[in-house]
């Protein structure tokens, strides 16, 4: 009986949500590709926290290795146009799977007076952290049945020269709720 409430509920839910949410899609345009520099001492600085990093002998990514330094970045639009966009990054995650082999991390970036197709503030997640197109896919799931969920897809950066594939993930935030029709309302994550 507790099982057969429980899925009743559960149904009642995703139809109720689905209804409230149903015009909730993102407006948000984010480039298949984008550049990333490190600029002045912060390619330094973000090295030095790598290492460091790779050498601490816990299973976290603690506070103290999560020091912002300024990026700079472009990328071609939709139109055509090359747009250059500056901010801060730091390293972002909780476990040290967010750390590849080759000194990479998943990074959270913050533009200042720039957006990248109206998104001023997201992650480039390794895509090992999230199962890669399991993410992809469970967000798309959850968008077609209704519920609000951050922009997420597969972003090619190119970082220190070299092009990663990375998982761009929307932060859930002010934009995020304006970007889908809602003013001021709280966010679950």
């Amino acid at each position: 009986m507790t099982k057969l409430i429980g899925v009743l509920f559960s149904v009642l839910f995703i139809l109720i949500s689905n209804n409230i949410y149903a015009n909730g899609n993102s407006t948000h345009e984010i480039p298949e590709k984008l550049s990333i520099s490190f600029t002045g001492k912060s390619l330094k600085t973000y090295l030095n926290l790598v290492d460091a990093l790779q050498k601490d002998l816990g299973a976290t990514i603690t506070e103290k290795f999560k020091k912002k330094f300024r990026i700079n970045g472009k990328y071609i639009d939709k139109n055509g146009s090359e747009v250059i966009f500056k901010g801060r990054a730091r390293i972002t995650g909780d476990w040290k799977d967010h750390i590849s082999k080759n000194r990479l991390t998943s990074l959270s970036i913050s533009l200042k007076k720039s957006n990248i197709g109206g998104v001023t503030k997201f992650r480039l997640l390794l895509p090992e952290t999230k199962l890669g197109n399991y993410e992809i896919f469970w967000s798309a799931l959850m968008g077609e049945i209704g519920y609000p969920v951050p922009l997420r897809r597969n972003i090619i950066a190119n970082i220190g020269g070299k092009e990663h594939t990375f998982i761009f993930e929307e932060k859930p935030e002010k934009e995020f709720l304006e970007s889908i029709g809602i003013r001021e309302a709280p966010i679950v994550e």
